[in-house]
């Protein structure tokens, strides 16, 4: 015996039936599209923090691994390689980001187009710099043909602190410009805050390489002539 639709359509029962389980599956089907954008969006924001903490990490190694890169000056004495004032921060490092050679670094503040600032970090192998080269990798900017990486971007502000230890005064102060040739000292910790959002997060930085005997350094050591 065969089945033999009705000329007049469908029922009403079967036009429910029908958009009850189209009305299903569109559920169905939503559910799991905002279940795996939920799922990427996840794994995105991991992705992203796990990036912001790398970079961190990273910077942080290298701010330790500081070292007492003494440079003569004219006047024949000698002073670590330090500057760091709020917009730039340099030192030699050696642990640099590409290659195995100890580095100069440089990390920059600089504007974006959208006229929020950014944090770029700069390096080129150090050789055998002496201030003079320093200073000309400096105004010549030679110092981005080398390895450049952002590590921070968007940030409302960002200021720079330096921990020192002030001999007249008998203890450790926060200022905002220090230079390794007027101190003849590195710093004894790094401080920089983001705003972002009206926020404000501290990153702060110790260099592990350092001495409050080495301010004697520009008294006893000449450079040979």
């Amino acid at each position: 015996m065969s089945l033999i639709r009705n000329s007049r359509g469908y029922t009403l029962i079967e036009a429910l039936i029908a958009l009850a389980m189209f009305s299903l599956m569109v559920f169905l089907g939503t559910m799991a599209l905002d279940q795996s954008l939920r799922q990427y969006q996840g794994l995105l924001g991991k992705g992203l923090g796990l990036w912001e903490f790398t970079k961190r990490t990273w910077v942080g190694k290298s701010l330790g691994s500081m070292v007492n890169y003494y440079v003569p000056l004219p006047n024949g004495q000698w002073a670590p390689y330090f500057i760091g004032d709020q917009s730039t921060l340099s030192y030699v490092s050696l642990a640099p980001l590409a290659g195995k050679l100890p580095v100069a670094v440089w990390i920059k503040q600089e504007q974006d187009a959208s006229n929020k600032r950014r944090l770029v970090y700069y390096e080129v192998p150090v050789y055998t710099k002496r201030a003079a080269d320093f200073e000309r990798d400096e105004v010549f900017g030679d110092f981005k043909r080398g390895t450049s990486l952002p590590i921070v971007e968007g940030a409302d502000s960002i200021r720079f602190a330096y921990l020192v230890f002030n001999l007249n005064l008998k203890k450790y102060l926060w200022v905002e410009e220090f230079n390794g040739r007027q101190n003849h000292v590195l710093p004894t910790q790094v401080k920089i805050t983001i705003t972002k959002n009206s926020r404000d997060e501290d990153q702060l930085f110790t260099v592990h390489t350092n001495g409050l005997d080495k301010m004697l350094y520009g008294e006893i050591l000449r450079y040979p002539e």
